[in-house]
């Protein structure tokens, strides 16, 4: 069931330690960087900060707190797909696309920096609010008001993405996540 791979015992051994270690090293890089430039952008003068949006974006868009749940799986779909590399050269690729995307949107947001400028979010109540507010507040989450231009957030969804739809076949190629046979 968990041999996605066809690989012998020690083989794929290998292979799953080696997607763990980019998995974990990937994470802490993208921590490191995104929340580094987002630091480092809110100690420049608001003078230098500039915001971007579209005057209807305050008006039409409505917030739906529910969202958060499919925006916060992102980073469970980030740190498996590691484990879907067939080999060490497409895990390397994998890596090298990540770490690429992470660098180049890094620039941007140095050289272009950008804050949110919205209206204060309108309290969500419930459990499941108190969960959206800690989701949207906690640290180690990054939703931080820089960072906003390219979003990185959809780049790393491709690139994830990518590597899902290479490797299922239907929906049957997705039951090794949830542990189906």
């Amino acid at each position: 069931m968990w041999d996605i791979h066809g690989l012998d015992g020690s083989a794929h051994r290998n292979l799953m330690l080696r997607a763990a270690g980019t998995s974990v090293i990937l994470s802490l890089f993208f921590v490191v960087v995104y929340g580094g430039t987002n630091w480092f952008t809110a100690q420049r003068p608001s003078a230098d900060v500039q915001t971007w949006y579209f005057p209807w974006e305050l008006t039409i868009t409505p917030y739906v707190p529910l969202l958060i749940v499919p925006y916060m799986s992102m980073d469970l779909f980030f740190f498996l797909a590691t484990f879907l590399c067939r080999d060490e050269l497409e895990l390397r690729t994998f890596a090298k696309r990540v770490v690429f995307s992470i660098l180049v949107a890094a620039a941007f947001f140095l050289l272009l920096p950008l804050k949110l400028d919205w209206p204060e979010r309108p309290h969500a109540g419930g459990w499941f609010g108190d969960f959206v507010e800690q989701s949207c507040t906690t640290p180690f989450l990054m939703e931080y008001p820089h960072n906003l231009f390219p979003s990185l957030h959809i780049v790393l969804c491709l690139i994830v993405a990518e590597t899902y739809v290479r490797h299922s076949r239907g929906s049957s190629g997705f039951s090794w996540v949830v542990g189906f046979s």
